[in-house]
């Protein structure tokens, strides 16, 4: 039995007493529920969310909170070795209590954070009006450590949390004009999964579970249905919380969130392939936004929701989409400009070390620069390159940079105490790979495969490409099965047949072991040049450069078609070519960067670019699909554009269906980059990237101007694909940039 503890409304208001100076505040609320009672959950409990509040107490002390500034409900917290004991058991009556405590308090300008992380679910709507926002008829709850069973009678969960109600006690914080930044680390939908890594767990509990009578989730499901031609129009639309149903109020209001509504959260062991005993189950979507906060550099909320996405976007095509609403033009916590950050560093027993590491988004081939400790304003006494990292501390070789000779590792231990500054980011060219379980007795071609792979492994030393055992964890996890190799993504999950298939070989193809390693080969650096191309995005990040080039983004989406008669699949059907002078009047404008939102067969995204800088800049446009394929957007001669000059149009076309072929494209995550390089000299020759392109297993049509397919075959990647396995990208490079758009393809229903 877990015995719950009280929390009383003197220790609430306790918790609450800032020690800063008297004026606006900054305060946070922190749920974690790990033990929930077996009897509720059986043996699907968490034990990321107790990290998870441990993380973010460390992270918002950085950050200037105090702990007199946090309540903290949360169970087991003495497990993960942080000595702040909780402020109480994440009950319900405690959960909404210390809401009511916080709007109690609450005044103009305060930033208040609240963090919950534990187990979602679901119960039925019973009202057409909660349509808009449940759109599947179920609507998301919050299950805290005293979670009960379904009641008939009020038609709920007991002790559940749903959206709207915890929309109710923000919109309280809010009317008293306090900016509200809500992170919900739980599941919104989907089904119970568990992934090949271990520890990986979905955060969600079947309302079955609940008990749930299977008749009400029918009925809300049938009600869904019948209101759906009302709908049809906004199914593709970028989805919304209930949150977002609260008036406006005084004060601003961000929400994150782990999951779009149809999708899983997920908890794993984090930070990803580092030992040492510093991995530790987390949701991913705490860690992450705990890392890019930790990092600094965030001036807004959509700064961080970029971070957070650079994050997920680790796990592939099949990636979980986190959610992302409210004012995220806003400065983080009230922050008007990003802080540069220092690290302690110093020499001990002849190295020298950072107290700093992956989950400060530093890692290997990171440069730093080297100062006496409290006084980062001094000449840099040298330079360090980062040549390992885990968690939260890294090893650092002594670096030369620009005209300046690598320090001598006596004269910095003589130095003492040191402080360390980020000046390049370090950019993981490696991908890992983990080997395919082998049966007991194999067929001919399968032996080929097998005999590729482990001929691959013993010649991947010094390359990129890092090869280890099946258990992982990996980068691609492969698994020879019904007929083919296959190159699952970070989830370890083999999607056999359908839309979204997973990337394979058929294994009818390896007739030999030379043939079998040159496929299996290409397939991998494939796949490389694609996450390398978009490490080096999120790495480089749009700079200088990139804020001079002005984006504007609108989505064309398609009206409903029947396909015509005799077509293989519902998107079996022509799509009209787009504009290619103007974005039309009736495209809906993408609020943001950090925007999902799902896209179809025959949908448009319109980019509008224009130079508001006083240089010149040289733009390439590529798009990376879910098949892997990498296409260039732009003119053959290459995309510049003169401060004042007209705006630039590109559409980008989906097609889902090849006609021709008679068989599906790939769908998933993709997206277009724009590389951005500003030059100095108009005559120069035009900055172009194009030779990056590459196509994939699975030719895409993904158009511009209704060019047709990309058909373009790299012949040698441009990233990763030689002996070098880390590299730094400057953090202050003021010439070049890369902003990116991300969305799903989707298949028809």
């Amino acid at each position: 039995m877990i015995l719950l503890k009280p929390v009383s409304a003197l220790i609430l208001a306790a918790a609450l007493i800032s020690a800063g100076p008297a004026g606006a505040a900054s305060r946070a609320l922190l749920v974690g529920v790990s033990n929930y009672p077996a009897e509720m959950v059986g043996d699907l409990q968490l034990s990321g969310p107790k990290n998870d509040v441990a993380l973010m107490l460390e992270t918002l002390r950085g950050a200037g909170f105090a702990d007199a500034d946090m309540i903290v409900l949360a169970d087991a917290l003495g497990e993960t070795g942080e000595t702040r004991p909780a402020d109480g058991q994440p009950t319900r009556a405690a959960i909404m209590g210390a809401l009511d405590v916080l709007a109690r308090d609450a005044a103009p300008g305060d930033q208040i954070m609240i963090v919950m992380s534990g187990h979602g679910s679901q119960s039925p709507i019973t009202s057409p009006a909660s349509l808009l926002y449940h759109p599947d008829g179920l609507n998301p709850i919050f299950l805290p450590i005293d979670i009960g069973k379904w009641n008939d009678s009020v038609g709920a969960v007991e002790n559940s949390i749903a959206g709207d109600q915890l929309g109710a006690k923000l919109k309280a914080i809010r009317d008293k004009g306090a900016f509200v930044w809500v992170v919900v680390d739980a599941c919104h939908s989907g089904t119970i999964t568990r992934g090949a890594e271990p520890g990986m767990l979905a955060k969600k509990i079947e309302p079955s579970s609940l008990g749930v009578p299977l008749a009400r989730l029918e009925a809300a499901r049938a009600m869904a249905l019948a209101a759906q031609p009302q709908t049809r129009s906004a199914a593709k639309k970028k989805p919304v919380s209930p949150l977002a149903s609260m008036p406006a109020s005084d004060g601003g209001y961000v929400a994150f969130f782990a999951a779009h509504p149809d999708e899983l959260a997920i908890q794993r062991n984090l930070p990803k392939g580092y030992g040492g005993g510093e991995k530790r189950s987390h949701g991913v979507l705490v860690f992450y936004l705990a890392q890019a906060m930790r990092a600094g550099g965030a001036v807004s909320y959509s700064d961080l929701a970029q971070m957070v996405l650079a994050g997920f976007d680790q796990w592939g095509a099949s990636a979980p989409s986190p959610m992302f609403e409210g004012d995220l033009r806003a400065g983080v916590l009230g922050a008007k400009s990003p802080a540069a950050k220092t690290y302690p560093a110093r020499v001990v027993d002849g190295a020298l070390r950072m107290d700093a590491g992956v989950l400060d988004q530093i890692g290997e081939g990171a440069i730093v620069s080297l100062f006496p400790a409290g006084d980062p304003g001094a000449p840099p006494l040298g330079y360090g390159r980062v040549i390992s990292a885990s968690a939260s501390s890294s090893l650092l070789a002594p670096a030369a940079r620009g005209a300046a000779a690598a320090p001598v590792l006596a004269a910095l231990e003589d130095a003492g105490r040191l402080s360390a500054r980020l000046e390049e980011r370090g950019l993981a060219l490696a991908m890992t790979i983990a080997m395919p379980a082998r049966p007991p007795a194999v067929s001919v071609l399968e032996a080929n495969a097998f005999g590729a792979i482990d001929a691959l492994a013993k010649e991947a030393g010094g390359t990129p490409l890092r090869f280890v055992a099946a258990e992982g964890p990996a980068d691609v996890y492969l698994s020879i099965a019904g007929g083919r190799v296959w190159f699952a993504g970070e989830d370890g999950q083999v999607i056999a047949s359908g839309r979204g298939q997973t990337p394979g070989l058929p294994l009818a193809g390896l007739t030999s072991p030379a043939g079998a390693q040159a496929a299996i080969s290409q397939v991998l650096r494939r796949q490389l040049k694609v996450r390398n191309l978009i490490r080096a995005a999120e790495t480089m990040g749009a700079g200088p450069a990139g804020q001079s080039l002005e984006i504007r983004a609108a989505l064309a989406q398609s009206a409903p078609a029947a396909a015509p008669a005799g077509a293989k699949a519902p998107d079996d059907r022509p799509c009209a070519n787009p504009n290619l002078d103007k974005i039309p009047e009736d495209a809906a404008p993408l609020e943001s960067a950090v925007d999902l939102p799902a896209l179809g067969h025959c949908d448009i995204v319109y980019f509008s670019m224009r130079n508001k800088g006083a240089k010149a800049l040289d733009v390439t446009p590529l798009y990376i699909d879910g098949g892997g394929s990498i296409g260039y957007m732009g003119p053959p001669e290459g995309l510049r554009l003169l401060p004042g000059a007209p705006a630039r149009i590109i559409p980008v076309k989906i097609v889902t269906w090849d006609r021709n072929r008679g068989e599906a494209y790939p769908i998933g995550l993709e997206r277009l980059l724009f590389i951005v390089v500003e030059q100095e000299d108009k005559t120069s020759v035009v900055a172009n990237f194009s030779y990056l392109k590459q196509e994939a297993l699975v030719e895409s049509q993904r158009s511009m101007g209704g060019s047709g397919a990309l058909k373009s075959l790299l012949e040698q990647a441009a990233f990763g694909t030689g002996g070098t396995r880390s590299a730094s990208a400057g953090a202050g490079t003021g010439n070049a940039g890369i902003a990116q758009y991300r969305w799903k393809v989707v298949a028809p229903d």
